[in-house]
């Protein structure tokens, strides 16, 4: 490692935390599928930790050389079907220039995003549309941990996009 700090942590959760620095894993992989796996997110911000429990992922190439994203997973009490697209690969090794679509659905939550970026690595120019649809929308800021403000069938629609230097940004919704 060159000093720079890692964000995650890959250990067994029952062994005795070391003080011996963490080792960057070396890692570029065209195909890959994942059973069973749970990430916690921890951050001062948030009340209490937010846990996802990966039931099943596969990750595999596409067209345009591009990696395909299938996944059933839950965020806390939120199960969800994760379908996408991200690429191409080549750029996703260089944090370059990537496209992406993700699309997210739950039993009472659909969550549609696409876009670009210029440069993943400082995320210059990018452009994005997202679409959140909630039958609840309590239930979903309880389970991402965050205060529940409102309640009710919510609709999200946004947009980002930086040209020259300049933020275009839109966000229309309703809480009904």
């Amino acid at each position: 490692s060159d000093g720079m700090p890692m964000n995650w942590d890959m250990r067994d959760p029952n062994a005795t935390p070391s003080d011996e620095p963490l080792q960057p894993i070396p890692l570029a992989l065209l195909e890959a599928q994942l059973n069973d796996v749970k990430l916690r997110f921890i951050h001062p911000s948030l009340a209490d930790e937010i846990l996802i429990d990966i039931d099943r992922a596969t990750e595999s190439q596409g067209n345009k050389n591009s990696l395909v994203l299938d996944a059933n997973l839950s965020i806390n009490t939120i199960a969800i079907d994760l379908n996408g697209e991200i690429g191409p690969f080549q750029e996703l090794l260089i944090a370059g220039a990537i496209d992406y679509k993700l699309d997210a659905l739950g039993a009472n939550i659909t969550l549609k995003t696409n876009g670009k970026f210029a440069d993943l690595a400082d995320l210059s120019s990018p452009d994005i549309k997202l679409q959140l649809e909630a039958t609840e929308i309590k239930t979903l800021l309880e389970a991402l941990k965050l205060n529940p403000v409102t309640q009710g069938p919510a609709k999200v629609e946004a947009r980002l996009k930086t040209t020259d230097n300049v933020i275009d940004t839109a966000i229309q919704g309703h809480v009904c």
